[in-house]
């Protein structure tokens, strides 16, 4: 009777120190991919003077990050979609970008062998998606994504969408709109 109930005892603990144990790998990939997202938050900065600019009021760019990660776990490529857009070239500094993330050792370790894509849109206006005034211009972004997607087949690497990034504003912040 007492060995019975000292199996109990040994699989409870085991049970439990088992649920620890997968606890502490879940909490492990959550906090790598929370560091990938804040190295992808403080690395896309936007020109803050062209953001709150009259030429970017009213105005939306949609992009995406496409980040091929190697099996080091390191970025090897990026390419961004709608990279010739002037307002994107305006509001971010593109290469600056690329050369971050690819000099990034650690943080994206997780996602060897993977092509990260990560959907961006910058806004800014009054009533956000009620007075764009570049609407053609947001459904050539979309067109340009989807073509860029095309371009980075790397075999052995599957796409891995990440969770979408919004930079908006909302309110005139110059001084000829008050």
């Amino acid at each position: 009777m007492g060995n019975n109930s000292t199996l109990r005892s040994m699989n409870k603990i085991r049970i439990l120190f088992l649920l620890i144990l997968l606890s502490g790998i879940a909490n492990f990939a959550l906090a790598q991919d929370s560091n990938m997202y804040k190295t992808l938050v403080k690395t896309i900065n936007v020109n803050s003077s062209f953001f709150h600019s009259g030429d970017f009021y009213e105005k939306a760019v949609f992009f995406t990050i496409n980040m091929s990660v190697n099996e080091k776990g390191m970025i090897d490529s990026v390419i961004f979609s709608n990279e010739k857009n002037k307002d994107l070239t305006s509001l971010l500094d593109i290469t600056k970008i690329s050369l971050e993330l690819k000099k990034n050792k650690t943080d994206f370790i997780r996602h060897k062998n993977e092509v990260l894509v990560l959907l961006v849109m910058v806004s800014r206006g009054e009533n956000y998606f009620l007075n764009f005034k570049n609407g053609e211009e947001i459904l050539n972004n979309w067109i340009e994504i989807s073509s860029t997607a095309n371009k980075i087949k790397i075999p052995k690497r599957k796409q891995i969408f990440l969770s979408p990034m919004l930079i908006n504003s909302q309110g005139a912040k110059y001084p000829d709109k008050f």
